[in-house]
């Protein structure tokens, strides 16, 4: 399958249709618009790398390949270096096939470290087995889970997280963001529709 002109510009949004592609195909090829600017996005790229996305030429041509079933036995995290994509990888670590660890979680600000608490509570609701301490967050893996019922979800990151949750949840799921930001969600989840699957708004 080879996916084109519908995967967002921005970098986080991207890195998310990537993994959200992840369960329904052997081998898919996808152009981004993007082109990683700071060392953190390019690092980044290094790391999902080694999950199993190819980078074409290279990473500035904007053409990727995933193939399934290629996800890390399990994720070592710095969380001071990946802050930003933290409740995504989180998700993902849930399905890697053993243990993952996030560590330097005291390096993050508390208000990250309160968006990875209240993700960890809701996957915990889906079935998630996790221990958090004061430097790391340990996810057994790989694990199972159920669908869930979430409401007035206050954090974008955590949503676009959830919706990838949801995709890989044996029932279906539901969430809904708090009004200020149902535009940009809704707007997530209306190219996801045009190639993955199909929301209820």
């Amino acid at each position: 399958m080879k996916i084109e002109n519908n995967i967002p510009r921005e970098f986080f949004d991207a890195i998310i249709a990537i993994f959200a592609l992840y369960p329904f195909s052997e081998k898919v090829t996808f152009s981004l618009e993007f082109i990683p600017n700071s060392s953190k996005e390019k690092e980044f790229l290094q790391l999902i790398k080694k999950m199993g996305v190819e980078f074409i030429d290279n990473a500035h041509s904007g053409e990727f390949s995933l193939s399934g079933g290629t996800f890390l036995d399990g994720l070592q995290i710095d969380c001071n270096i990946y802050s930003k994509f933290l409740p995504i990888l989180i998700v993902i670590g849930v399905f890697c096939n053993y243990d993952s660890r996030f560590y330097n979680l005291k390096k993050i600000s508390d208000e990250e470290r309160k968006i990875i608490e209240d993700l960890l509570k809701i996957l915990q609701s889906m079935g998630v087995q996790y221990a958090i301490t004061q430097d790391s967050v340990f996810l057994q893996g790989p694990q199972q889970i159920i669908g869930f019922k979430q409401e007035n979800v206050n954090n974008l990151s955590i949503a676009k997280s959830l919706v990838v949750a949801g995709l890989y949840a044996r029932t279906s799921s539901e969430i809904k963001v708090v009004s200020s930001l149902q535009e940009k969600f809704n707007s997530f989840t209306t190219y996801l529709a045009d190639f993955i699957c199909e929301f209820n708004n």
